[in-house]
């Protein structure tokens, strides 16, 4: 391997090799330390709360020189006692609206299908989608997005996916135990029993063959 010259670089080149070696070193620090506070107050009939948070030891970040990281990092309170009076200095009223999500990116779904388990209710799923990282795995979830893409029900806006009209038919005609992250987990417990010989691997795809043919006969009859 040819070491890197620094020297022989431009600009971008140099603020390119920084960011890497930043981002090598810091994985050797440890962790970030926060000491993270909460005040709870109460104005008439209205409850505040107000958070803040301090750096006790910077650990990883010392290498990461981002400053709207660093900036976010303290924000401390002031102190202060149980029951202590707080006078009102003024009172802003904005008139705002709720801003829809903004559309995934190809990193923030990813991210998305490897935390699925935020999207579950049932909490013995949610935890089996935990202990399996989610939907698909390191090496498939960007195949995943790419096969959405070539088959038309996702497209791209500028660095946002976008659900295509054609997806967002499918996904209203298919029934909700279909669409739902949870039903990934039981699989992915079935396929462990197969692994420890507890279930074996002809009734699984029996099963799977029964329900397959369940999903389609409901969805003729609603046709």
């Amino acid at each position: 391997m040819k070491p890197a010259d620094p020297g022989k670089m431009n600009e971008d080149e140099r603020r390119i090799y920084d960011l890497i070696c930043r981002h090598y070193l810091a994985q050797f620090l440890p962790p970030h330390e926060t000491d993270i506070t909460q005040i709870t107050l109460r104005c008439g009939e209205h409850p505040l709360i107000a958070r803040g948070n301090v750096v006790i030891a910077p650990g990883w970040k010392l290498a990461i020189h981002d400053e709207e990281i660093q900036n976010n990092d303290t924000q401390p309170l002031p102190r202060l006692a149980e029951n202590t009076p707080c006078p009102v200095k003024g009172i802003d009223i904005n008139a705002l609206k709720t801003r829809p999500p903004e559309h995934y990116t190809e990193g923030t779904l990813i991210a998305a299908m490897k935390n699925a388990a935020r999207f579950v209710t049932d909490e013995r799923l949610k935890q089996r989608l935990k202990e399996s990282a989610g939907l698909g795995t390191e090496a498939t979830r960007a195949g995943i997005i790419e096969t959405l893409l070539k088959r038309g029900y996702v497209k791209k806006q500028k660095r946002h996916l976008v659900a295509t009209d054609s997806a967002v038919t499918l996904i209203a005609m298919l029934p909700d135990i279909v669409k739902d992250p949870g039903m990934t987990a039981l699989w992915e417990q079935a396929l462990d029993d197969i692994a420890a010989g507890k279930l074996p691997l002809a009734l699984f795809l029996h099963k799977q063959a029964l329900w397959v043919i369940r999903m389609v006969e409901q969805a003729v009859a609603t046709k």
